[in-house]
């Protein structure tokens, strides 16, 4: 249908309104299979325009799997959708249980691209803890290989959590080919050549080449700005925002964080970057807010019970 194009094509605010209309006229005609694949394209928009609120209530449309399709790998993909709607308002702990059900009870075979999406999805969720172990562990060459031939898009976000994690490992020479594949891959197309100028920028800024990284942020934001999906300014902009305030400049860092101040309370990655620009304006109460944020949205992991 004319939404799931409009999402090919990155545009989930023009598909959000087309699959809403899918959904409501699967239901009209009772056709459950439909209806849930149009639920689980819902749920992804509104995670893109980070409305996490609007893709959990999505998901619990499709929930409990079992009675919304008789389908066994439709089921399976509604999980996901489900984990990834909890995920996305910091409820983890639900949300990795879930995940850690389709890697043990889905099949290896019929559910390839469904499990190797868990298991980014798990990936993301450990990236945003800060634990580049775990990233790596879930993001192993089958993944890839997985992900690279069935979904080009997740294939590129798990290239760019994955160089962060690589290099926070100390794996500099892995970082430099994951991000030259980003590159390889990207070729005229927006949005890919903007994640691969994340990664160069980003590996630029852990150099101590500054000079070099701020360019390539700019052009990042730019391509956000122009595409001007919510999730993509966030990814841009948090990262910019965090080498504009390493190289005190602090007429542009205030213009970005402007720009995604709003979903500071709705985005951990916004929240992170918000709080380390507000305390070096010593703004103590403002960088305080943005850290509960930040907290909220990536919680730690549940204590294991003491004996």
């Amino acid at each position: 249908n004319l939404g799931s194009l409009q999402l090919t094509r990155h545009k989930p605010a023009d598909a959000l309104p087309a699959l809403k209309d899918a959904v409501a006229q699967f239901e009209r005609l009772g056709a459950r299979e439909g209806r849930a694949h149009s639920l689980t394209q819902q749920a992804i928009a509104e995670g893109e325009l980070l409305d996490a609120q609007a893709a959990l209530a999505t998901s619990a449309r499709g929930w409990p799997a079992e009675s919304a399709t008789n389908n066994l790998r439709m089921r399976w993909r509604l999980t996901l959708t489900r984990a990834t709607a909890l995920a996305g308002v910091g409820r983890f702990d639900e949300a990795s249980v879930l995940l850690d059900r389709i890697e043990r009870e889905s099949d290896p075979r019929a559910d390839e691209t469904t499990r190797a999406l868990a298991r980014l999805q798990a990936a993301d969720m450990a990236h945003q803890r800060g634990d580049s172990t775990a990233v790596l562990k879930q993001l192993d060459a089958a993944t890839l290989a997985s992900l690279q031939s069935a979904d080009p898009v997740g294939w590129t976000h798990a290239q760019l959590i994955r160089t962060d994690a690589l290099r926070a490992g100390g794996d500099a020479a892995a970082a430099h080919e994951a991000i030259a594949a980003l590159r390889d891959k990207a070729g005229d197309d927006p949005w890919r050549t903007m994640q691969a100028d994340l990664a160069e920028a980003s590996q630029a800024v852990a150099e101590n080449r500054l000079a070099d990284a701020l360019p390539k942020f700019e052009a990042a934001m730019r391509t956000a700005d122009a595409l001007n999906v919510p999730d993509d300014i966030v990814e841009a902009g948090s990262r910019y925002l965090e080498a504009l305030c390493l190289a005190g400049d602090w007429e542009r860092a205030r213009l970005v964080s402007g720009r995604i101040g709003p979903w500071t309370e709705r985005d951990g990655r916004a929240a992170t970057a918000q709080a380390r620009f507000f305390r070096t304006q010593n703004q103590d109460d403002a960088a305080r807010r943005a850290d509960d944020a930040a907290r909220r949205l990536a919680p730690p992991p549940a204590a294991l019970p003491t004996k």
